[in-house]
């Protein structure tokens, strides 16, 4: 690839880079997941991509890039199987140069023919405002207990809407889809997940990304993280995407309260589990 700029954002989630206007949709303590946005007069393939570090021990690290795409807009199986085999090759070749880097060697200069040419074709919507809104509690409880009672991926029928299962793939697999909201979980690592909800039929597409990471805190303690992103330019006025912050505030920063009463072995009243606003 060739240079990399950022376009718009300051570094965290929501901010976009030069390649391929790529959009930072979730961030945990050491990795990250990007989405390419979705363009005018063609097929969406929910292209996403995930870079996590995993310490192995004090001197090792895993570095782990997964890709996730919907391959429907390919021809057939072997078209599809071509695809797969071309992005890995890709994918392997960009880890081993993280590698050199990460343990202090140089890249030789790229050749010309390897810069890929930019995309040219418009964004299906160009005037992006990209909104972030980060939410945490502290849990008393060690990552490992708070994690397996409330990471799994529909453990939100508990803890946030009414009800939850999963329409295809497999718990705790990215590219697992579940009821509430058609949501696709796009990224994960080991206390962490990231999901999104797929381009509709209608109206501008609002990229909305949510990340929930459990993080090791200390003396059993850990912090529950909640992290939203998505395209507030869907609203009308900057009035509305106040009141469009206030409500997911409120409806999330509930989720998390309820999440750390089941983690630190506690029950959820019917208090608990109405919602605090229409969504």
């Amino acid at each position: 690839m060739g240079g990399l700029q950022v376009s718009a954002g300051y570094g965290g989630p929501g901010t976009v880079r030069s390649i391929v206007n790529e959009v930072l949709v979730g961030q945990t303590q050491y990795s990250y997941t990007y989405a390419q946005p979705p363009r005018k007069d063609t097929p969406y393939n929910l292209a996403h991509g995930t870079l996590a570090a995993e310490s192995l021990s004090p001197a090792t690290t895993r570095l782990t890039y997964a890709m996730l795409r919907d391959d429907w807009i390919l021809l057939d199986d072997a078209t599809r199987k071509q695809d797969v085999e071309a992005r890995h090759a890709r994918v392997s070749g960009w880890l081993k140069n993280m590698k050199v880097l990460a343990e202090g060697g140089k890249l030789p200069p790229k050749p010309a023919w390897s810069i890929r040419p930019p995309i040219t074709t418009p964004l299906l919507n160009p005037n992006f405002q990209y909104a972030t809104l980060p939410m945490s509690i502290v849990v008393d409880a060690p990552v490992e207990k708070v994690w397996a009672r409330v990471g799994k991926y529909c453990d939100i029928g508990e803890w946030g809407f009414r009800s939850c299962a999963l329409i295809s793939g497999k718990e705790g697999e990215i590219g697992a889809v579940r009821t509430i909201g058609h949501s696709v979980i796009v990224g994960q690592t080991r206390y962490s997940y990231t999901y999104t909800q797929p381009l509709r039929a209608t109206g501008l597409y609002p990229m909305c990304h949510g990340t929930v990471e459990a993080r090791p805190l200390g003396l059993g303690r850990t912090t529950l993280r909640y992290t939203l992103v998505w395209d507030s330019s869907t609203q009308p006025d900057d009035a509305s995407r106040k009141k469009q912050v206030d409500t997911y505030r409120l409806l999330f920063e509930k989720m998390l309260r309820n999440m750390k009463k089941l983690a630190e072995g506690g029950t959820l009243t019917r208090e608990d589990k109405q919602a605090p606003v229409e969504f």
